[in-house]
């Protein structure tokens, strides 16, 4: 698997990443989902919590055009730019089509049920199961997280940017 700056990076089609998202949620458990960009990189460098974070996800897109051309420059392939906010609409219409549900976490008030209520619009089929802008998420010691464990979400997609969402 290819590192960047001691992050690992996946080098997979969006189509490729779909089918391995698929494979994870059949294969059960919970896994982290990272999308780096260069800033996240830069980050890692000087915050091994968060370089671990990353480096333990079950799958890392390359997010950013600048991580594409630090790829092309170290000699490391890359299929495709995935950028996780663009990713989101793959991954609804992947789990409007295989039946996944879905809960939308953060991003601040009001943007999560808007953004649910976008995604409901263009696929109609698609179960989201909770939404909540969360910013009782981001103190680590006072969270909740009964709503998430009680809605039982195949994905949770998490939007505090980072590194609080990893």
């Amino acid at each position: 698997m290819p590192h960047i700056l001691g992050v690992k990076v996946d080098n997979l089609t969006r189509r490729q990443a779909l089918v391995r998202i698929g494979e994870l949620i059949k294969g059960g458990g919970q896994h982290l989902v990272t999308t780096p960009n260069p800033e996240m990189l830069v980050a890692a460098q000087s915050d091994a919590e968060f370089r671990k974070a990353l480096n333990s996800a079950a799958l890392a897109l390359p997010d950013g055009v600048g991580l594409m051309f630090a790829a092309r420059f170290l000699g490391i392939p890359l299929n495709q730019r995935i950028a996780g906010s663009d990713f989101v609409w793959d991954v609804a219409r992947f789990s409007a089509e295989n039946g996944y549900t879905i809960y939308l976490l953060g991003a601040g008030e009001g943007v999560a049920q808007a953004a649910g209520a976008v995604l409901k619009t263009q696929f109609p089929m698609l179960k989201i199961v909770g939404v909540d802008s969360g910013p009782q998420y981001l103190t680590p010691n006072t969270y909740n997280l009964t709503p998430i464990h009680d809605a039982a979400p195949d994905i949770l997609l998490v939007a505090f940017g980072h590194p609080k969402q990893e």
